[in-house]
C-alpha cells in the first residue's frame, strides 16, 4: 500500500468521481469535503478495490506505521461513511 502508483488514477463509483492526484472527490459533479486523513484512507481503499484491506495495511499506507488507537481509525472511517451517505 506504500507506493504512489495509482495516485494519477481517477476512481468512480456509484455516483462519485476521487481524483487521487487532486485529493478531490465529487459526487454528481459536487464538491465532498474531506479532511486530509479521511481522504486518505478513502485512497487507500479505493485503490485496493475488490481487496481485503488490513488495519495494518491502513496504518502503514495512511498513517506510515505511527501507532495509533482503534477509535482514530473508526473515526475516520465514520467520517467516510457519512461523506459516502
Amino acid at each position: 500500500m506504500g507506493d504512489d502508483a495509482g495516485r494519477d488514477s481517477i476512481y468512480t463509483f456509484g455516483s462519485f468521481c476521487l481524483d487521487a492526484r487532486t485529493h478531490i472527490l465529487k459526487n454528481n459533479g459536487k464538491k465532498v469535503d474531506l479532511d486530509v486523513t479521511p481522504m486518505e484512507v478513502l485512497l487507500a481503499l479505493v485503490e485496493h478495490a475488490g481487496e481485503p484491506v488490513s488495519k495494518g495495511d491502513l496504518l502503514r499506507g495512511v498513517w506510515g506505521g505511527t501507532t495509533v488507537s482503534n477509535d482514530s481509525i473508526y473515526q475516520h472511517i465514520s467520517v467516510l461513511r457519512k461523506a459516502l451517505g
